[in-house]
């Protein structure tokens, strides 16, 4: 016969042949070493420990960078000041120039526009 003697009606039944290749209930019960697991767990271990070194030496790094960096803030701020009192001379000393060709300049165009009327009027005054 094909059924299992042993079917209870939730399990398939099995042929005999299926049977006799299933591993036997001693051959189950013996203990085996996850050699799988134990290499993943200790390949997770090993790369989250690099990870942390890692992260260790980042942290160093901008550590000493931002030492670094201090002292060339601290060479910036004294070159903004000393630029400060220089430059405010120079830019005053500038716009006071360029305001004084601006008044010129407006007065140039003023006797340029008076020129021009009168040189209108002396000829129209002419062709009559």
């Amino acid at each position: 016969s094909r059924a299992c003697s042993r079917s209870t009606g939730l399990l398939p039944s099995l042929p005999q042949s299926e049977l006799s290749s299933m591993p036997s209930v001693d051959k189950l019960r013996e203990r085996k070493v996850p050699w799988c697991t134990i290499c993943l767990v200790v390949s997770a271990l090993v790369c989250h420990t690099l990870v942390l070194i890692g992260n260790y030496s980042t942290a160093a790094a901008m550590d000493t960078i931002g030492t670094s960096t201090a002292g060339w803030s601290q060479v910036g701020l004294g070159l903004s000041r000393a630029f400060r009192g220089e430059l405010d001379e120079a830019m005053n000393n500038i716009s006071a120039r360029l305001l004084g060709s601006l008044e010129q300049i407006a007065e140039v165009q003023k006797n340029i526009d008076l020129a021009l009327s009168l040189v209108g009027n002396v000829t129209d005054a002419s062709l009559q």
